[in-house]
Formats: C-alpha cells, structure tokens, sequence
C-alpha cells in the first residue's frame, strides 16, 4: 500500500527514471514541486518582484562574501607581519674572517658569482633604499637612473672590487721600507712610465685595470689613476681645475695631502711638482709655468671617488670587511666604499667657521667613463625624455 500523498506525485512518464534523493517522491522533492506550482500561479508582476528579489538576495551574498574575504585577508596579513619572526624564523648568519678571506680570494681569482655571494653573506644589500641627496642631484645631472645606487650586487660592483684590489698592487709596489709611497713617489712613477696627452685618447675605459695597461693617457685619466693609488696607500687625492679670469678651464691638476700631513701638488701636463696646496681658498698666487690664459686664476676641487662608492651597499660592505679582517696582517682588503658625501664634509671642516671654504663637488669623470663602457646597462642610462620623466 502506498502513502496517500505518494499518487499524486508518483512518476508515470519514466518508473525507471532516478528519483531525488535516491528515494522515490522524497519530501524535498515534492516542496519543489508545490513551490514550483505556486510560483507557476502567481501573478506576471509578483514572479518579476520575486526573481529580482532572489537575485539580489545572491548578489548580496556574494558581495558580503567578497568584503569579509578582503577584511580576513588583510588582518592575516597584519598578523604575519607583526609575528613573522615566530613564523619564518630564518636564523641570522654571523660572517666571519673566514667569508672575508674567501671574498678576496674569489676577487683575485676573478670568480664573480662567489664573490658576489660571499658579499652577500657578509653585508647584505638591503630592499631598494634611498640615495643620498647629493647623489639624486648628482644622476639628474648625468642622466643615469638611481638605480645605479640602490641596486643588489652585480657585475659591476665586483669590477669595482677588481679595481681597487689593481690600484693596491700598484701602491704596494711602490712601498718604500714598509711604509706607504710618498705622495712625490706616486708622481715620479706614474709621469715616467705613461705618456701624457690634453687631447686625450678617446673614450675613456671604465676600469681603472685596464688604464694601468695603458701607455698614453689622457689628463683626467692620470688624474684618476695617481688619486686611486693615493687612496690605497692611505692618502688623500682631489682633482683640481683651474680657471682664468674669463672662466675657461686652463689645466687639471692633482693635489695628495698624505697620511704624515703634508700636501703635494702636481700639475700632469708639464710633470711639474711642488709642496702645498693648489688652493688656499683664494686665487692663486702662483700657478705653475705653461699656464695659458688670463689671470688671476681660480680653482675648483673635485673628490675623485669611484663611481660605486656612492653605493650605499658597497660603503657597508667595506666597513664589515674591515671589520672582519681587523688586525689580520695576511689579509689586507682594499679600500672602496667611502662615503663621498662624508670626505667633502669633513674636508670642509678643517676650514675656518668665518673664513672662505673652497669650491668643492663631486668629479663627474669615473661616471661618465662608466656610463660609456658596454659593462653599463642601457636601462640606466635615461634618455632624454625618460630623464625629463623621472625628474618630475
């Protein structure tokens, strides 16, 4: 006997059809059926209301889903952030003397990728940071992007390393009885076995490994190799250019003031040498023979820093491997990485509060010997119009 309710939903078209449920006129199925039924019966206008009703019933849970979704994504976000040590605890690697040796080990060698990772292990480069505002001053001038500073390692932060590891052979074969070479020392050797030209030679190469295989040189090009081997032999180099009363530039001089405190001038072109300062914060008084021009004549100095020493990365770098080889007499790490921001103001300050300072800037040369060699990467060189829109 069946359910009196059973014949009036009981299938007759199909009795082998599948039924709801997998039981036969399941209660479910038949709400469906009557709910079916009075919607088929109602008015045309209360079916519309009724579908837009259903409708909007959807959207709007769609749409609560959507915000707490977002809402439960941003707190858990919160959360990872404030106590992502507890969970992606990553312990800390200490360097030690070890990863500096084997640092300048891979530099010498010429094994990029082990020295950039070993650079990475002992000063980590940090997320894209922001250069000094000099230095944002300084690639406007020059159409370089910043990039150039705030940058991982990469290739050319390891020929920078191949450069002053060059400059410090060349300074170490000049030492006289274990002491640093003299400033006059530098001079003599670097005027007697290169040929100096005011025309220059062309594009100038970008590393400083490759200037010391050359025989003729440019001025700027000898200025920059003696102010490198000063700098690895502890002294101090400015690039100075001298300008007539008509403001042309006349010469580019070098003048090294050395760790025992004296100061050595020298003017490239002529091979003249001579003791004290090329400027004292006036005009000079004497300029060399074989100046051409109008006097009275002026000076401008210029910090001769590498280009990579504005590298916020690279001056870390340099201060924990010295750190790290300390007193170390088998290890001697070359310098780079000094801040050139912190010469220029501590250069300043050794003059008098109410005196005249002398003109003083950043030399222009290292970079645009970079920016012209193919190791530079196009996309850092801006055009003009891309410079005009990073500008602003």
């Amino acid at each position: 006997m069946t359910h009196p309710l059973d014949k009036h939903n009981t299938r007759t078209t199909n009795p082998r059809a599948p039924v709801m449920g997998g039981v036969k006129n399941s209660w479910l199925e038949r709400f469906c059926n009557h709910e079916g039924k009075i919607f088929d019966t109602m008015p045309e206008n209360d079916r519309v209301k009724t579908g837009e009703s259903r409708r909007l019933n959807v959207l709007g849970t769609l749409l609560a889903a959507a915000v707490s979704a977002i809402l439960i994504g941003a707190v858990s976000v919160s959360f990872l952030r404030t106590h992502r040590k507890s969970f992606f605890s990553i312990g800390h690697y200490e360097a030690t003397f070890s990863d500096a040796k084997r640092w300048l080990d891979a530099v010498r060698s010429g094994s990029e990728g082990t020295a950039l990772a070993l650079a990475e292990r002992i000063a980590p480069s940090a997320p894209p940071e922001i250069p000094d505002s000099d230095y944002l001053r300084l690639c406007d001038q020059l159409g370089i992007s910043s990039a150039l500073f705030s940058s991982p390692y990469n290739h050319l932060d390891f020929l920078r390393w191949r450069d002053a590891l060059a400059a410090k052979r060349e300074a170490d074969s000049l030492c006289n009885d274990g002491g640093p070479p003299t400033p006059r020392k530098i001079f003599e050797i670097l005027f007697g076995s290169h040929v100096i030209s005011d025309s220059g030679s062309g594009v100038s190469p970008a590393s400083l490994e490759q200037l010391f295989g050359k025989k003729r040189l440019s001025l700027n090009e000898m200025a920059r190799l003696a102010s490198a081997i000063a700098r690895q032999s502890g002294h101090r180099a400015w690039v100075v250019v001298v300008f007539d009363k008509g403001r042309a530039p006349v010469r580019t001089l070098v003048e090294i003031r050395s760790v025992a405190g004296d100061i050595v001038s020298s003017d490239p072109l002529s091979g003249a040498t001579w003791s004290g300062s090329v400027f004292d914060g006036g005009p000079l008084k004497d300029p060399p023979p074989g100046f051409n021009g109008r006097g009275p004549f002026s000076a401008f100095r210029y910090l001769p820093a590498e280009t990579l020493d504005y590298k916020l990365s690279e001056q870390r770098l340099s201060r924990r491997l010295a750190e790290l080889s300390g007193a170390e007499s088998a290890v001697s790490i070359p310098l780079f990485g000094q801040d050139p921001r912190s010469q220029l103001d501590a250069f300043v300050e050794t003059f008098p509060k109410d005196g005249k300072a002398p003109l003083v800037s950043y030399w222009h040369f290292p970079f645009e010997s970079l920016k012209s060699s193919p190791e530079f990467p196009r996309p850092w060189t801006l055009s003009p119009k891309r410079f005009e829109r990073e500008k602003h």
